[in-house]
């Protein structure tokens, strides 16, 4: 797999302090906007050393190929080849000797197409079946997150059916002609493992316990014989044990142990709130210590709400507010998470892409209609709103300080995206679309455009030297709210990444500074 980068442009970083004279880091980065680096692929004969390239239809400057592997021989590569856009993916079979390529399937979408069910997933190869003449696929082209075997000669056969989403495949036993794969059909905030047969002409079967209601997940061995099982819950950490697959019976006669709870930490209690809009939203919420349902408390929501991450789960780890250098329900806070449409929940296809094209719009609404009706609970200060964020959410909680200042009036924005259009082309136009075509998406989906609107206390924390998000856009955010005479708070870490994890102090001086 070769890359050719020569046309795309440096985004230089500027380094002040580890030189008398500065100096600048170029990073090869191409922007919203900006066509890909072709790509190709090629089989190298170790013989003579000659590089044969597979020969594919379409673009290489508008085209992704996202991963590849040995078509379960040693003659044939089977790829996948992704639009600029996202939305068409075209699977090749290609002659490793020859570089001849054929198309064996095509699937689209009107919004996009996630790699291998997920875009954060490891996108590393296809579960060959039957004697390497099919293999498995997953699509939500009909609303659900499915899994299907498609034959080389692009004929598809659907396996899971129904209203539900598999989240994850996570082995094959073709022996006893099984799939099996992690869902909750009845509740998006857990995860459990069920197994399906192969011929898609049965109905599916939980092997996680039934009764064990929380966040499953399994390790599982070559051959499919046997697995590490976790669980946990929102606030019971990971427990182990090793089970036989087919049936998660222990091979060992100790049943899975209890979890231990997350520190000394109040109960985390899992809900759901309905906006006017009739969107249910999962939500978690940490009390104070020593709640008091007719006193009055002030509230942090902690946000994300983009498609590459959720944050409401049943699981260990899920719920509380990072780098928070004391005890916050001790302080008297009532900590909460929503996870509204656009983020990647098991909810189906609509729920996931209903923020295409709708980035800082969707997502903002379905927080702030929610938080509203939150506000009404009777132990909640109204007065004392506030919102925090890194990276995506870091943008959200911009968007949320300046679209909707009547509700949230502080917030601390870390490494945020204030500018759509500076972002990287790849993951900004899977969820936007091209600029080219509709950049008044991009400059609704800014919170730049909003920051006339500040009221509140707004606390901007953000590393000069992050490769991922550019500093650029927090100047532009500066200039704009200088402009506009808005007062607001800044914290620059010089030459941090992403992270703000670089230099001696930094994780302390960061938590010191966004608890107090």
């Amino acid at each position: 797999w070769q890359i050719d980068a020569t046309k795309i442009k440096n985004f230089l970083l500027i380094n002040n302090t580890d030189s008398l004279y500065s100096f600048s880091i170029p990073v090869e980065y191409p922007k919203v906007g900006q066509n890909p680096s072709p790509a190709r692929v090629g089989v190298v004969n170790i013989s003579t050393a000659k590089t044969t390239w597979m020969n594919l239809t379409g673009d290489p400057t508008q085209h992704y190929i996202p991963r590849m592997e040995w078509a379960a021989n040693n003659t044939e590569i089977i790829l996948e080849q992704l639009n600029r856009k996202q939305n068409e993916a075209k699977v090749f079979v290609c002659n490793a000797a020859t570089g001849f390529s054929k198309a064996i399937y095509t699937e689209t979408d009107k919004a996009w197409i996630d790699v291998k069910a997920r875009w954060s997933e490891d996108p590393a190869g296809w579960e060959w079946i039957n004697g390497g003449k099919e293999f498995l696929w997953v699509s939500e082209k009909d609303g659900w997150r499915h899994i299907y075997r498609v034959g080389r000669d692009g004929k598809e056969t659907k396996i899971t059916k129904g209203n539900y989403d598999i989240i994850e495949m996570r082995a094959v036993d073709e022996k006893n002609d099984v799939v099996y794969f992690l869902a909750s059909p009845n509740n998006a905030t857990q995860q459990y493992l069920y197994k399906i047969a192969l011929s898609g002409d049965k109905e599916l079967e939980l092997v996680s316990p039934a009764l064990q209601k929380g966040t499953h997940n399994y390790n599982i061995s070559p051959g499919a014989l046997f697995a590490i099982h976790s669980f946990s819950t929102i606030n019971y950490d990971y427990a182990f044990e090793w089970v036989n697959l087919s049936n998660n019976a222990p091979v060992t006669t100790n049943s899975l142990a209890a979890g231990t709870r997350n520190g000394n930490s109040p109960l985390a209690e899992l809900f759901q709130v309905t906006t006017d809009d009739d969107i249910t939203i999962d939500g978690w919420m940490i009390k104070p210590r020593n709640f008091d349902s007719t006193k009055k408390y002030p509230v942090l929501f902690k946000v994300y709400t983009e498609p590459a991450s959720a944050t409401v789960k049943d699981a260990a780890g899920s719920a509380g507010t990072d780098f928070f250098a004391g005890d916050i329900a001790g302080d008297g806070y009532i900590q909460i998470s929503l996870d509204g449409r656009g983020t990647p929940a098991p909810k189906g296809a609509a729920w996931r892409k209903a923020i295409y094209r709708k980035v800082g719009v969707v997502n903002i609404s379905d927080q702030a209609m929610a938080a509203k009706k939150i506000m009404n609970w009777k132990f909640v200060d109204t007065s004392r709103i506030a919102v925090w964020g890194w990276s995506g959410g870091g943008s959200t909680t911009l968007n949320l300080l300046f679209q909707y200042p009547e509700i949230y009036k502080t917030g601390i924005a870390i490494a945020p995206v204030a500018n759509r259009l500076l972002y990287d082309n790849i993951y900004e136009e899977r969820y936007m679309g091209l600029p080219q075509e509709n950049q008044e998406d991009y400059v609704t989906a800014s919170p730049l455009s909003y920051a006339k609107n500040l009221r509140g206390n707004l606390l901007v924390i953000h590393g000069t030297g992050d490769d991922n998000v550019h500093y650029q856009g927090t100047e532009m955010l500066i200039n704009e709210l200088v402009k506009q005479g808005k007062q607001f708070q800044l914290m620059s870490y010089p030459n941090r990444t992403h992270s703000i994890s670089e230099g001696e102090g930094t994780t302390k001086h960061l938590s010191v500074l966004f608890t107090t």
